[in-house]
């Protein structure tokens, strides 16, 4: 056997590292969110808002964008919170309240 050659078995392991050491530096960090978007975290858990246990709709002096119905292109503003869900987010009384306590995605 010259220098140069090698056996079948170590080519084919050769080419395995080879491939998976360059497969690793391509594939994306398992550990890291990849499905997240942009911006802030929203401040109330989901889960958290969908149970129906404290909530309850308050009057406030603060006149902020409705969480449910506001979009960046059309803003609706209101002065009603929710007291019971975290961070107090507002929303319209009628409907808007009703959405946001009970449609996982809107």
């Amino acid at each position: 056997m010259k220098k140069h050659e090698m056996t079948l078995k170590s080519f084919k392991q050769r080419v395995i590292d080879e491939l998976c050491c360059k497969a690793s530096a391509i594939m994306p960090d398992p550990t890291r969110t990849i499905f997240t978007k942009p911006g802030r975290p929203r401040l109330s858990n989901s889960i958290e808002r969908l149970e129906g246990a404290k909530h309850c709709i308050a009057y406030t002096e603060q006149d902020r964008r409705c969480k449910v119905c506001s979009t960046p292109k059309q803003v609706k503003r209101c002065n009603f919170i929710c007291k019971g869900c975290e961070g107090h987010p507002h929303l319209h009384p009628k409907h808007c309240f009703e959405i946001w306590h009970t449609k996982v995605h809107f």
